[in-house]
């Protein structure tokens, strides 16, 4: 008998276990400390904030040149594309998330691109 109650508590344990759902995280959201490097006017460095509304991502850089929106994000097997304008120029970022690292380009044209590396702030 006891073997009995023992086998329906392990049921009713696996049943209610099976019924939670797991949300899976994006591990790209978030912020990120970035520097770009290498520009005629030096090295700009700030935050790059990435969110998900649905099926859509948004994100912005911050820094000493104030706040800059991203546009037309896309994030896909790891790999980012967007674009966004600076100090009168239209810029594309490109670059992949590994773990906790963001590293790519900046591309000012087809012959000019500066490096980018972030990395993922830790949530305090």
């Amino acid at each position: 008998m006891k073997h009995y109650y023992f086998a329906m508590w392990i049921a009713v344990v696996l049943m209610f276990a099976s019924c939670a759902t797991k949300k899976v995280v994006d591990p790209t959201i978030g912020a990120w400390d970035y520097t770009v490097s290498g520009t005629p006017n030096g090295d700009y460095s700030g935050t790059m904030y990435i969110a998900k509304e649905g099926e859509m991502y948004t994100g912005k850089l911050t820094g000493d040149t104030g706040e800059l929106n991203l546009n037309d994000v896309k994030i896909e097997d790891g790999k980012m594309t967007c674009s966004f304008s600076a100090q009168g120029y239209e810029l594309d970022m490109e670059g992949t998330f590994e773990g906790e690292t963001f590293t790519g380009d900046v591309l000012f044209d087809a012959y000019t691109k500066f490096p980018v590396k972030a990395t993922k702030k830790t949530q305090d």
